[in-house]
């Protein structure tokens, strides 16, 4: 079985709300980008990554 992203989104909200962790839809946050690659190149793909819809 191969299960892409959705399906790992989805396991996660499951698993976050049954612990009552799960933030309320109207909850204002944030990202913050890590990556062990410091090249310029790898922090504009993961800005233009975040970007897309």
């Amino acid at each position: 079985i191969i299960d892409g992203n959705e399906g790992t989104v989805r396991h996660l909200h499951v698993v976050l709300e049954s612990l009552g962790k799960l933030a309320p839809e109207d909850a204002v946050g944030g990202v913050e980008l890590a990556n062990s690659d410091p090249s310029p190149r790898v922090a504009a793909l993961a800005r233009d990554l975040l970007q897309r819809p």
